[in-house]
């Protein structure tokens, strides 16, 4: 079956690069609203896609009674007949895929935010045994999980979408100006899924950025969820190799004959943006704090990011300057 799925996966790819990209519009399935930058959607396959994706995933490290909790104990041995087929079919021939980038996932996503909530009459060949573990799971999704999934989706749209037309276009000025970048001339879709890559927003950035903002951990605290949309929009404007903040750090690296840290342009994102974010959030939420240091991601560089990369968002020196001074000192503290 793998060596099946891997032929068809490769004929989407030549398949679907053929077509031509469509733009999202307000008549797409699930369309919730927009502000000057964004427009906002909770597709009802791509959240089943995501639930079974890390429910599979979850299943490899815990029994499913234990992913499941007290829904499976009310499953008939039909329902849970179906369901271990879908978990295997997802840890043998789908988990192998990064959501973000993984040539079958990406091209699915693509599809399937195109889809109606009703089973969809024309399936693509590459997808059809995806698509038929969906079609099999979709009674038990809708009896004990769209509901709740759909009502999280829906109230965080409605609790940050005028916090994001408040603040996007200052905001995005700011990455814009920090990034040396240009935001894309259309706007960018987002997105809503209960679950997303393991409960995190990701990014995909061709042939245009699209992202996927999950409602179930990241909904709070307040500003949170903003901060992470301005995460993820900065994808598409910091390339690891060519653009301006990606360029520089390879610049310095190259010149300095620096070991490159690592995930260090990413680490970079993260401040940059998360600094942009708080720097908006502040008027109405004087405590806010940035999501790095809530979650400790990149802990270990967090003092010397602030160190270093404040004086380039203040002005003062150049962001070669900046990062010149921050490998120095992250490579003395080995």
């Amino acid at each position: 079956m793998r060596y099946l799925l891997a032929t068809l996966t490769l004929f989407a790819v030549a398949h679907l690069q053929a077509q031509e990209y469509r733009h999202p519009s307000a008549t797409d399935p699930g369309y919730l609203g927009e502000s000057n930058r964004f427009m906002f959607f909770e597709n009802y396959w791509l959240n089943m896609q995501h639930w079974a994706y890390n429910m599979s995933s979850y299943a490899q490290e815990d029994p499913l009674d234990k992913v499941m909790g007290e829904v499976y104990d009310q499953l008939s041995d039909k329902d849970r007949l179906t369901l271990e087929n879908a978990v295997t079919f997802y840890q043998d021939e789908i988990l192998q895929y990064d959501l973000r980038i993984g040539e079958l996932t990406y091209y699915f996503k693509r599809w399937i935010v195109t889809q109606q909530n009703s089973i969809p009459q024309e399936v693509p060949e590459q997808f059809r045994p995806l698509m038929d573990q969906l079609v099999a799971l979709k009674p038990l999704y809708d009896k004990y999980y769209w509901p709740e999934h759909h009502a999280a989706n829906v109230a965080v749209y409605e609790d940050n979408i005028d916090l994001i037309r408040s603040l996007e276009d200052t905001a995005v000025l700011d990455l814009e100006q920090l990034c040396h970048a240009e935001w894309q001339e259309e706007k960018i879709r987002v997105d809503i899924s209960y679950h997303s890559k393991l409960s995190r927003p990701y990014t995909t950035v061709t042939p245009v950025a699209h992202i996927v903002m999950d409602s179930r951990r990241n909904a709070t605290p307040a500003g949170n969820w903003f901060e992470l949309l301005l995460h993820e929009t900065s994808h598409h404007m910091i390339d690891d190799d060519s653009g301006f903040v990606g360029g520089t750090i390879l610049d310095v690296a190259a010149i300095g004959r620096y070991r490159l840290p690592r995930q260090l342009s990413h680490s970079f994102l993260f401040y940059l943006s998360g600094k942009v974010a708080q720097r908006h959030l502040l008027d109405s939420y004087p405590e806010y704090e940035l999501y790095m240091v809530r979650r400790g991601v990149f802990a270990r560089s967090f003092d010397l990011l602030r160190e270093h990369l404040d004086p380039y968002i203040a002005g003062e020196v150049s962001l070669h300057d900046a990062t010149r001074e921050f490998m120095e000192a992250y490579w003395e503290e080995e």
